[in-house]
């Protein structure tokens, strides 16, 4: 028998279209504005490589992490949200945002039905942005300050909201787990098992990556990183 985990890479499409639910034991959507700002400037950065030679084509997609969930054999037909709930409420908010403004939206997406909860789905239902007693409703307002300014900065204004929904729709990826008759403790094991095993990069790590993506982009016939491992070890 294997281990009950069903593990894939999905985009964000097809991850909203499942219905989830914030366990008790879930901690209250409280992303600060540094976190937004990290959000949006990651989206932003991809979604300005688009192709100029193949129009609707992206440069770059974007990863956004691993997203666990939870399937409770009494309820198959919701999934509890054990890693992920920050990330996934903030692009229900951001997805929210962008259709509000399209100008001519062809699709619209329920976002008010991907997660149970009742003071999210209030937010969602709101067309006022005043009560900031909720962190939902400081983050989308937030959310639409930043993107009213990178909007300024796009060419065909029109489209602007509709392009960037769409991008995000099709160019975001997770890889997603769940689990599945487990008890409560196993689940939470897992999670902390996927978030505390291993060493983290540290600035070295990085510095490596990004200097070999640098050298990369000068000469792509050298074999760089084997020259900066090389070095390394001398130094070391």
């Amino acid at each position: 028998m294997g281990f009950p985990i069903d593990s894939k890479v999905l985009g964000l499409r097809d991850i909203i279209k499942e219905r989830y639910r914030i366990p008790i034991y879930q901690r209250p959507y409280e992303w600060a504005e540094k976190n937004i700002n990290d959000f949006l400037n990651t989206i932003f950065e991809a979604f300005s490589t688009k192709s100029e030679v193949d129009a609707g084509k992206y440069e770059k997609s974007v990863f956004f992490g691993t997203i666990q969930f939870n399937k409770e054999t009494k309820d198959a037909n919701i999934l509890d949200i054990v890693d992920g709930q920050q990330r996934l409420t903030t692009f229900l908010l951001f997805l929210d945002l962008l259709q509000r403004n399209e100008i001519n939206p062809k699709e619209y997406i329920d976002c008010s039905k991907v997660i149970k909860s009742e003071k999210l789905k209030e937010v969602l239902n709101d067309d006022n942005i005043k009560n900031t007693s909720l962190k939902y409703y400081e983050n989308r307002k937030l959310l639409n300050k930043e993107v009213e300014h990178f909007e300024q900065e796009f060419k065909d204004k029109n489209e602007f909201y509709t392009e960037l929904k769409n991008f995000v729709l099709d160019n975001v990826y997770f890889v997603q787990l769940i689990t599945e008759e487990m008890d409560l403790s196993e689940v939470v094991s897992v999670f902390n098992t996927i978030n505390t095993t291993g060493l983290d990069l540290n600035a070295t790590d990085i510095f490596k990556v990004r200097y070999y993506n640098y050298l990369r982009g000068i000469d792509n016939t050298k074999d760089w990183l084997k020259e900066i491992n090389s070095c390394y070890q001398s130094i070391d």
